[in-house]
């Protein structure tokens, strides 16, 4: 089973992936774009740049596919969790849903999409927590 601290650390991995997802897609506008390279530092090949620049592309875009298969591998059993390993309500399964899986939506979003007040939906989230996670 995921741990707790796997489990909460999802929201924010999802961001950083996607911030990450924004800065390769930037520096590939560049490698594409020549009008897009910064000319400002003097170089003897501007083959050399562009090299360089898809070389550092490419290894952070294996780094990034590396996240994206450890955030959809805890997806992947928070899925699991929901649905077969705990006797959720249909309005917690939701929750946890929209939160940790494909979406990873803020609190005010999940609050507007279900029709709950946001201090409901953290206290049914929990609720959740505490019965999955008991205090040892």
């Amino acid at each position: 089973m995921i741990s707790k601290e796997e489990l909460l650390s999802i929201p924010q991995m999802a961001r950083d992936i996607e911030a990450e997802d924004e800065r390769i897609m930037t520096m590939k506008s560049r490698l594409y774009s020549p009008k897009g390279l910064d000319t400002s530092e003097k170089v003897q090949s501007s083959g050399g740049n562009q090299t360089a620049l898809a070389d550092v592309v490419i290894d952070l875009e294996q780094k990034l596919d590396q996240k994206k298969m450890a955030l959809e591998r805890l997806q992947d059993e928070v899925v699991e969790m929901v649905y077969h390993e705990f006797d959720l309500e249909d309005v917690e399964r939701i929750i946890f849903l929209l939160r940790y899986t494909e979406r990873c939506l803020g609190w005010r979003d999940i609050a507007a999409m279900i029709h709950y007040g946001e201090s409901t939906v953290y206290r049914k989230h929990d609720e959740v927590l505490r019965r999955i996670y008991p205090e040892k």
